[in-house]
């Protein structure tokens, strides 16, 4: 039996628009009053508006076919079949129209959400959300409250309702690409090389970062995600009118970023509450959030796009002006309350090309969703660098980063440096983006991330160094001798480097061989020895922040000495020499054996030692008794 789909007609987005935004008032828009749902009876006519192009807002036909009255509020729909130009012009219901105001005698009776997919018919069957159940997201906005209790909405037996398509905008071609489907598992990999060892990261966060990415967008939201492109503010619409005005009818924004990287959702506006500044839209959920903290913004519609399955607009909304919070997200609809400034993250990106000497910047604004914040800067700032580099290919990046926020104890900065032969655009925005998951997801406390600011300085120059050998100055070693040791490494092409330096041994040591061993980067799971400390156990967030800021670099190269008995390793550092390369990536590792030689008081004390332990008598072996 083939299946029908009925789709929520809600369009998220990317796009970007000058256009200064001004609200317009229910009077300029005319009186609206409300039908009651249980007044509704099938057979009666009347009007929808919304808004398919440029030419402005749209009215189209409606009839009643049935009024569905489920047990609940929630699951109560309305079901209309629409005609008219409009309809007719889009090729039926579009995404986009979802909020769409449905009036009978001049009443609103609710907001237009949902239609079959495929549907040919010239009069298409729509669903209705009751103004009722809407109209307490308004309740629940100006009293603060906690809200209703939300439950599973329930359609018609062989229906499946589907989440609207996205449309995301600002994004370099790839960004955009693994944001949809996921980061492919090749470069995942690097999560394990990145500096971060599995002590500093909980088991199952680490994972699920993974995962997102892994995952991508569509399948974490259950939806479309298509392209469009950044367009040129043009002031007003066709009509004469200002592109962003707000009224029943007319488009809205609803965002998870703006700025540079824009990206949300768009609805048409239902109904606009002057008492208590609220605005009601889409009639259907966008994530199912409840309590929610998107940013509301003006929006137009360029034209809609016919579509075998169902049609969709082209909307563009203004990326610099925000006009309210979205404070509800419910299986009824969506709430936001105006001239109300949401809480978001700033987010700053600039890249120096060294190259060519030039500097980009982008600047954004990311809601604090803790599930969307890390994905959304990791795509942020790869697609940063594709458009600052204009190029993908091999070189040296240093990413500088610095995360601050009300609920962390100090602001969190750090630095690396990484070298690719193939891709150097991944694996710096890789790590700040991973550090940003794993303080989004301690169980300490919410970070509340106000601004993350990442500074990356790219050369075409691949600046990697390979540890060849170490050497030591002596043959032998006696207890509280310094040992000098000196690293040869190999450059990517060019000459070999040295590095010098020294450690001290144990005063008492009683071991008789041990060994030098040097790395570079962070410590490989290979690389066991006798004196790694155990994995740290956080007991608050200020702990992990600490530990994040001081994790090995791409950078450095590490000396140590291994074998030492626990005794005289009780400090390990003390017995590690590490030094940092700034410019250079650093790996592999070589070892030296280290002979000990014990000093004269030793020896004695240890021949002292053999002497006054008893003889044990020796056994015979003689079988044959009396003949031994």
């Amino acid at each position: 039996m083939k299946t029908i789909r009925v789709v929520a007609l809600a369009a998220l987005l990317a796009l970007s628009l000058g256009a200064l935004i001004t609200p317009v008032s229910a009077d300029m828009a005319g009186p609206q009053p409300f039908m009651r749902f249980s007044d509704i009876r099938p057979g009666m006519t009347g009007i929808g508006q919304t808004t398919l192009d440029r030419l402005g807002m749209k009215s189209f036909q409606i009839k009643v076919i049935g009024v569905v009255d489920n047990p609940g509020e929630l699951n109560d729909y309305i079901l209309i079949r629409s005609s008219g130009d409009a309809i007719s012009k889009a090729g039926g219901y579009a995404q986009g129209m979802s909020g769409s105001p449905i009036y009978i005698d001049g009443k609103l009776i609710g907001a237009f959400f949902g239609a079959f997919a495929n549907s040919k018919s010239p009069d298409p069957i729509g669903f209705v959300r009751p103004i009722e159940t809407m109209l307490k997201l308004s309740q629940m906005i100006s009293r603060s409250s906690s809200g209703l209790q939300t439950s599973q909405l329930t359609l018609p037996p062989g229906l499946v309702k589907a989440n609207s398509p996205l449309y995301a905008g600002g994004l370099s071609p790839r960004a955009f690409n693994w944001l949809k489907e996921g980061v492919p598992s090749r470069l995942l990999s690097q999560l394990t090389t990145l500096g971060l060892p599995e002590e500093a990261i909980a088991y199952p966060a680490r994972e699920s970062f993974r995962q997102q990415l892994a995952a991508g967008l569509e399948a974490q939201l259950n939806a479309k995600l298509y392209p469009l492109a950044t367009m040129a503010d043009q002031g007003v619409d066709a009509a004469g009118q200002q592109m962003s005005q707000l009224a029943a009818g007319r488009p809205v924004g609803l965002l998870f970023s703006n700025g540079d990287i824009t990206l949300g959702f768009v609805c048409t506006t239902t109904y606009i509450d002057e008492k208590t500044d609220t605005l009601l839209t889409c009639g259907h959920q966008l994530l199912a959030q409840g309590k929610s903290q998107m940013l509301l913004a003006g929006a137009q519609i360029l034209d809609t796009a016919q579509n075998s399955r169902i049609s969709f607009v082209i909307p563009q909304v203004n990326r610099h002006q925000i006009l309210g919070s979205i404070l509800e997200d419910r299986f009824q609809g969506v709430g936001a309350a105006l001239g109300r400034t949401p809480r978001t993250v700033g987010v700053t990106i600039r890249v120096k090309d060294q190259d060519t000497g030039k500097l980009h910047e982008f600047k954004s604004n990311f809601i604090p969703d803790e599930n969307l914040l890390a994905s959304l800067l990791f795509s942020g700032t790869l697609s940063a660098v594709d458009q600052s580099l204009d190029r993908i290919g091999p070189g040296t990046m240093r990413i500088t980063y610095r995360l601050s926020g009300d609920g962390l104890p100090t602001d969190l900065k750090r630095s690396d440096i990484f070298a690719s032969f193939s891709d150097i655009a991944v694996a710096g925005p890789l790590q700040a983006a991973q550090v940003v998951f794993i303080l989004s997801h301690n169980e300490f406390a919410a970070p509340k991330f106000t601004q993350i600011e990442l500074d990356m300085s790219v050369t075409r120059k691949v600046r990697a160094l390979q540890v060849q050998s170490i050497k030591l100055d002596k043959r032998s070693y006696h207890p509280g001798d310094t040992i000098n040791y000196t690293v040869n490494l190999q450059p990517f092409r060019g000459g070999k480097v040295r590095i010098t330096g020294s450690l001290q041994l144990p005063q008492r040591l009683n071991s008789r061989r041990l060994v030098l061993h040097a790395f570079g980067g962070p410590r490989r799971t290979s690389a066991s020895n006798n004196n790694r400390a155990p994995a740290p156990i956080f007991k608050s967030l200020s702990e992990l922040v600490k530990v994040i800021e001081g994790l090995s670099t791409n950078d450095q190269l590490t000396v140590e000495l291994l074998g030492l008995a626990r005794s005289s390793a009780s400090q390990p550092s003390n017995y590690t020499d590490v030094q940092h390369l700034k410019d250079w990536v650093l790996s592999g590792d070589q070892a030296v054996e280290v002979r000990i030689e014990p000093n004269q008081t030793q020896a004695q004390s240890s021949q002292q030692e053999q002497s006054s332990q008893p003889k044990k008598q020796q056994k015979s072996n003689c079988k044959q008794l009396f003949y031994c």
